[in-house]
């Protein structure tokens, strides 16, 4: 008897094993639904469909929610009284969230995501975001994870914000290069017509932020803001950006006043590559409660430790421009070299390297009529958080302070020959095989390294005739082993198949990270390569 009551008593405590609960259609009440019903561990599927999406859904952390592919879910906005996604993470479980176009009001407000409450280990993956404002992810408190593989097009004016804890953060030791900062890697990124384009932006951070923004492409039409930013002390929260770390990313603006603009925190900016118009590449202010440049050093929380190296514009040396030069003092506040000490975070980030896996259980259809939001009181919070609608509000380059100086490159916006220009033909491509079919499994693009036994190294990748119609040109980036970009060019196509093209002139022995870009689409693979 004594047995029997253990063996209860174990199966009563040890958790079941993870469900997939498909809900009924992608509606807002039968996801709610499905959401209800899920327990740590469940993944929630939505099913393919354009669906006409009313008010938001609240959910706890620790499931998975997985439409069925970007292209074949869509969520369309018909309200924005709420958060689309209000993901509270109390629980101190994982969120993913995968496999959604999330098409917002623009520029009506129609906020796309929110996670709150020290998110840990989130993952949001392989989505669009489209016209969604005033933000398409915004998050908060002591947060990691990443957000990689995404397309964000024309969300206005700000794709994704990071907040802080305030300052619990600035309490805590400065930890760049470590798993501790929300990473936003491998994303493309687009703002072409949005309503305000003095306020524009991809990224903008304040409250004790700590992020990562890498390997992202962004392409920008004619605007006057920032692609990347870093808020100071400003702005309705009580502490400004804690750090920030951007490198590897390509930057192809047809104009914009400013490519980074930093005006607090610590961090690293290198291996940039910026083409087209901008007035100045990289600018650096105080930013503070009494005035931008209005302090006595040491200023609360501006720019103390920031180091600046190897970014292009043009094929040239990036600028940096500096607006408070004795508040923000070259080699004291900031510095034009590389920091010795740093070492970036490993990528791919490791959480990328988790396969989602589907459990074993068999789909449970969800018929249930309960749309009550889950009874975590803190989750049902639609309301707008404090200098929410403005709190990554960038200053008018048209203001007195701007310093605007003659626009570099306007001349000569990107006459430069890039690496591997010259090979660019087509006919010096060494095509193996004829088209490929447009049936379901090929209409993914593939990507390979081979090295020959004589030492020869080669890319080897494949495109479908649905990539080939939209995009007609091919960007390759190679990375070295600590992240770094070595080398970058371009392959026109003019149709489909699968081609070669020799790298061994590029480079020296080592492991490398290759890098193709078509449009929106990205694949990566690795080569060893020795000599």
């Amino acid at each position: 008897m004594k047995f029997v009551w253990l063996l209860l008593l174990f199966l009563l405590f040890v958790p079941s094993s993870a469900r997939v609960i498909t809900a009924q259609s992608g509606s807002r009440d039968h996801i709610q639904a499905a959401v209800n019903r899920a327990r740590v561990g469940d993944t929630v599927k939505v099913p393919a469909g354009n669906w006409v999406f009313n008010g938001g859904i609240n959910v706890n952390a620790g499931i998975t929610i997985m439409g069925a592919g970007r292209e074949r879910t869509t969520l369309r906005r018909t309200s924005s009284s709420s958060w689309l996604f209000n993901v509270n993470c109390a629980n101190g479980e994982r969120f993913v969230l995968t496999g959604f176009t999330i098409v917002g009001l623009a520029p009506t407000t129609s906020r796309g995501i929110r996670l709150t409450n020290h998110c840990k280990d989130f993952r949001i993956y392989d989505n669009t975001f489209r016209r969604n404002t005033d933000r398409a992810i915004e998050i908060h408190g002591n947060t990691r994870g990443v957000i990689d593989n995404n397309s964000f097009i024309d969300n206005d004016p700000t794709a994704i914000v990071v907040f802080g804890d305030g300052d619990a953060s600035w309490n805590r030791p400065l930890s760049l290069g470590s798993e501790h900062a929300v990473y936003v890697e491998d994303n493309y990124f687009q703002q072409r017509n949005v309503s305000n384009p003095g306020r524009a932006m991809h990224i903008a951070s304040n409250n004790g932020s700590r992020y990562v923004f890498r390997h992202n492409r962004v392409e920008d039409g004619t605007l006057r803001s920032q692609s990347v930013d870093a808020h100071g002390n400003k702005f309705y929260w009580p502490r400004g950006s804690r750090s920030y770390e951007i490198y590897n990313n390509t930057f192809d603006l047809g104009h914009r006043w400013v490519a980074m603009y930093i005006r607090g925190g610590d961090g690293v900016i290198f291996g940039n590559t910026i083409t087209g118009s901008v007035i100045n590449s990289i600018l650096l202010i105080h930013e503070g409660r009494s005035g931008d440049g209005n302090c006595n050093y040491p200023c609360v929380d501006q720019i103390r430790q920031l180091h600046i190296w190897d970014n292009t514009f043009n094929g040239n040396p990036a600028d940096v421009h500096v607006r408070h030069p004795s508040i923000v003092r070259l080699n004291r506040d900031y510095f034009l070299n590389e920091n010795q000490d740093y070492e970036p975070f490993t990528y791919p980030h490791p959480l990328r390297e988790e396969e989602l896996e589907e459990p074993d259980n068999p789909d449970i259809p969800d018929d249930s009529e309960d749309t009550t939001d889950p009874s975590d009181p803190n989750n049902d919070d639609d309301s707008v958080e404090p200098g929410d609608k403005d709190d990554d509000d960038s200053e008018e380059p048209g203001d007195k302070d701007d310093d605007n100086s003659e626009e570099p490159g306007d001349k000569d916006d990107d006459n430069s020959e890039e690496p591997g220009d010259k090979d660019d033909d087509d006919s010096k491509d060494e095509e193996t095989t004829s088209v490929i079919g447009v049936n379901e499994s090929a209409r993914r693009l593939s990507l390979a390294s081979a090295i020959s036994r004589n030492g020869t190294a080669s890319i080897n990748y494949t495109l479908p005739t649905n990539i080939v119609s939209r995009n007609s040109q091919v960007r390759f980036n190679i990375y070295n082993a600590r992240g770094r970009l070595v080398n970058s060019f371009n392959r026109n196509h003019s149709r489909a198949g699968s081609f070669s093209v020799d790298i061994n002139r590029y480079l020296n022995s080592g492991v490398y990270q290759v890098e193709m870009i078509v449009g929106s689409e990205r694949l990566r693979t690795q080569m060893v390569l020795t000599r």
